[in-house]
């Protein structure tokens, strides 16, 4: 498991440049994939009248560092922006082409869903204006307690790092430069750009907005009720998978 032998201080790193390059040339395919999308609707003649929306639940950790300073591999429980970040494409002939740089939450896109791209475009707003938000972008990890009896396997995974990821919630906002990480422990870090700085230092509203985010988790410090009837099959299916 990556985490124990990232706590171990035992990493390959030419292992972890291999899986990097094989998921550069994935996300290659699905590049392509989507220019082939393209290219048919547009021979069927339903280009114009058709909105093609691409974006993913989640990205995908191979190793990196995040804020904390830790490193994890897959997509649980982790704060680095490479699992928060992910792609969102807009297409239709009506919107102009633009790049947005930041985040959009996903209530935001689906609040444009519907509508047709030609009113969008007769706005005259850029598409990076029609979906701000005026409030923080939250990204939020709720505690997951199958994770504790998985690292009770390994040697090498401390005790607070259990404690936080199976029985803590983290919720990570985003305003501008501005980054803050909240967790139901009562811990509240802040950074801007890439800077540590004190939490008393951050935007009190974003301050406010990730503590509000995790006092709305169970008080329990769990999030998986009806998860006790899996069966056995289900739950190694699911260990096999990588989440549990």
């Amino acid at each position: 498991m990556f985490l124990d032998r990232f706590f171990a201080g035992d990493i390959d790193e030419s292992a972890l440049e291999l899986v990097r390059a094989a998921y550069r040339a994935e996300v290659r395919s699905v590049d392509e994939r989507v220019g082939q999308l393209l290219d048919a609707l547009e021979e069927r003649g339903l280009r114009k009248e058709t909105l093609v929306v691409v974006t993913s639940d989640h990205g995908e950790v191979l190793g990196e560092t995040d804020l904390r300073g830790e490193r994890s591999m897959g997509h649980l429980d982790s704060v680095s922006e490479h699992l928060r970040t992910v792609p969102l494409i807009l297409a239709n002939p009506a919107i102009d082409a633009e790049t947005v740089e930041r985040p959009v939450p996903l209530t935001a896109l689906s609040n444009q869903l519907s509508a047709d791209p030609a009113v969008v475009a007769e706005t005259g707003d850029s598409l990076g204006d029609l979906l701000a938000t005026p409030e923080p972008v939250l990204f939020k990890l709720p505690a997951n307690p199958f994770h504790e009896p998985s690292y009770e396997r390994y040697d090498n995974i401390p005790d607070w790092y259990v404690t936080r990821e199976a029985l803590t919630h983290t919720v990570v906002g985003f305003d501008e430069e501005w980054t803050v990480i909240a967790d139901s422990s009562g811990e509240l870090d802040a950074w801007e750009g890439t800077a540590s700085r004190d939490a008393d230092d951050a935007p009190d509203h974003l301050v406010d907005a990730c503590e509000s985010a995790v006092q709305s988790f169970p008080a329990d410090g769990t999030d998986n009720a009806g998860h006790d009837d899996l069966s056995a099959s289900r739950q190694q299916q699911l260990e096999d998978l990588g989440y549990m």
